[in-house]
């Protein structure tokens, strides 16, 4: 890692990442189906009807999962490559600059690869932005072949370990600032050494001590680079397949569906084979390869803070759902002495900059208020909300705030002004997140807090058949989410910091009571309405995230706040009994630029004394 910090602008503005530009892979490419197929002749019949991405006559060159990541990738050497997105990777590559055809003296090493790459920028063929990505995925060949030829581990792991530096180096020197790059490949668990137990130990031992060399010598290259190395963790994506393979469509995943020996394959459709993890002893199936493309879009997700923003949008979220619950204690606090009840719900559907979140929030609150003298009076109410948030990308979170306000109020000739304190606890469970790899998901919790300090005015006026109330109030606006740390997604588990929102807001409402009917003694029902408008400083605010056991850098995300201008209108019934007791029912709706609807029902309950 590059021992700083990414920054990020996030929430309500556009912005780029890491991963917004150009995507170049690099190292041992994979096999599939389709590459298996029409390459070798003589296994076009036995795989019929799959085709290449090229045509070269190997089994595969160039990544097969790369071209399953939602991008037109083309690999390097092909005639007719129009892509920015250059796939570099070839078959039997190693990590060094060797590969399995160096004893024809063609040598295609991923040091090779990034050397032809610097060839291509230096040239002008190729440029490098700041948003710009590589993927590096070698090093198993390196300890196959090299152990096949009666080559020493630690000697292999040496090399492995230089080279890694090198490539890093080379990158970096070329302006790329983001390097993902994949564990060497946990060879144990492929189909060619499911029988032999002591090849399985001694590769599960080199694998270890590669991945350890490996990644000392390239996070020093990056940090002296300057590069964000991001590891991608893949025993823990193996683990994890091998833990879950029912759930994702897997009869076998230690067996190959294609025996050479015997040149048959396991079903003589793709669907059949997909029931495979591997395809051959080393090389998965297209079900195994798209879980894989999947792994490295979910591992530059949580690398470049995408993963992270809907923890982003939390503070906002809870200022939203704070101003609607404590609508109940402002209309209450106006009442003067007696007791006061609400029961509300608002479904508001958020969009910021194409992240929606729809919100469900019930809320419930009580107080009351004391006469201290003809003109002041005292009081304390508690509310309880409970929320559930529904992400658009799939990603919920449901939480909980319990808040406790404490006013103070003047009242003479029509006029009131009212100064409140409010302290919220707030409790977010159930957290889920949606990684991108089908089927996983990452949990988490957090606690915080709000501090709020507000100050109303209002004033009652009399037009005709109409009663008419104008309220103003200024508030301010602390709200403290602590950090927390994900668990249930080994590998792509991200850890948060803390996030603090402060801001001022603004409120201007008209209240409309109309004159009522009388519909039995002592009882009147009245039409009633309001409109509102409400101004809220710029909140921006910030988060910290990072993967967990990860070499990359944190990432920290900027996020706005809710927008500047919004709105609203109420209109409902309000009974009135015996002049002491009101009910009211009342439905309303919300118009701001960040959100696309928001609906709001409230029952209330007064009593005067």
């Amino acid at each position: 890692m590059a021992g700083g910090f990414a920054a990020l602008a996030l929430g309500g503005a556009s912005y780029a990442k890491p991963g917004d530009g150009n995507w170049y892979f690099f190292g041992d490419s994979s096999t599939g189906q389709g590459n298996h197929a029409a390459l070798l002749e003589q296994r076009g019949e036995t795989q019929f009807p799959y085709s290449s991405n090229n045509g070269f006559r190997r089994l595969s060159n160039g990544l097969v999962w790369s071209e399953m990541m939602g991008r037109d990738v083309d690999i390097v050497l092909d005639p007719d490559r129009d892509s920015n997105n250059v796939n570099f990777a070839f078959s039997g590559a190693h990590i060094t600059a060797s590969g399995d055809l160096a004893e024809f003296g063609l040598y295609t090493g991923v040091q090779i690869q990034t050397a032809i790459f610097a060839e291509m920028v230096e040239a002008g063929e190729a440029s490098v932005g700041a948003d710009d990505v590589a993927f590096i995925m070698a090093g198993a060949n390196d300890l196959m072949d090299r152990a096949a030829a009666g080559e020493d581990f630690d000697a292999i792991i040496a090399d492995i370990a230089e080279a890694g530096s090198d490539n890093i180096t080379t990158l970096g020197a070329l302006g790329v600032k983001t390097v993902l790059m994949a564990e060497v490949r946990p060879i144990k668990f492929a189909p060619l050494v499911r029988d032999d137990a002591e090849a399985q130990a001694a590769f599960a031992e080199a694998v270890d001590a590669a991945n350890i060399a490996l990644f000392d010598a390239a996070v020093a290259a990056a940090d002296a680079a300057g590069v964000n190395l991001v590891t991608v963790r893949d025993e823990a994506f193996l683990t994890y397949i091998r833990d879950n393979a029912a759930a994702l469509g897997f009869d076998q995943v230690d067996r190959e569906c294609y025996l050479e020996d015997a040149d048959t394959v396991c079903a003589p459709d793709m669907a059949g084979q997909n029931r495979y993890l591997f395809l051959d002893d080393l090389h998965f199936t297209e079900a195994g390869q798209l879980l894989t493309a999947q792994w490295w879009q979910a591992t530059l997700a949580g690398a470049n803070g995408e993963a992270a923003r809907p923890a982003l949008m939390l503070p906002s979220l809870v200022a939203a759902g704070l101003e609607m619950s404590e609508q109940s204690v402002w209309t209450g606090a106006r009442q003067g002495p007696g007791v006061f009840g609400d029961l509300a719900y608002q479904d508001v559907k958020f969009d910021f900059d194409g992240l929606t979140a729809d919100v469900r929030l019930k809320a419930l609150s009580f107080g009351g208020a004391y006469r201290l003298t003809d003109v002041f009076s005292a009081g304390a109410a508690l509310r309880h909300d409970d929320a559930e948030i529904r992400f658009g990308n799939g990603d919920r979170q449901d939480y909980a705030a319990t808040t406790l306000t404490g006013f103070l109020r003047y009242a003479e000739d029509g006029y009131g002004l009212t100064a409140a304190v409010s302290h919220s606890w707030l409790d977010f469970e159930d957290g889920v997140r949606q990684t991108g790899v089908r089927g996983l998901s990452a949990r988490t919790g957090f606690d915080g807090e709000a501090w709020q300090a507000s100050l109303l005015s209002d004033s009652a006026y009399e037009w005709g058949v109409f009663d008419l109330q104008v309220s103003n109030s200024l508030q301010y606006d602390a709200i403290r989410i602590d950090g927390a740390t994900e668990t249930g997604a080994t590998g792509l588990a991200l850890r948060y910091g803390a996030q603090s929102l402060n801001a001022w807001r603004f409120d201007t409402h008209l209240d409309v009571r109309m004159d009522g009917w009388r519909v039995a003694e002592n009882v009147t029902v009245a039409p009633v309405g309001a409109v509102g408008w409400t101004w809220r400083s710029n909140a921006d605010h910030s988060l910290v995230s990072q993967l967990i056991d990860n070499t990359a850098d944190p990432v920290t995300l900027f996020g706005e706040g809710l927008a500047e201008n919004s709105f609203e209108t109420r209109l409902g019934l309000e009974a009135q009994i015996a002049e002491r007791f009101t009910a009211g029912l009342s439905y309303g709706r919300g118009w701001g630029d960040d959100r696309h609807s928001d609906d709001r029902i409230a029952l209330t309950v007064r009593a005067r004394f």
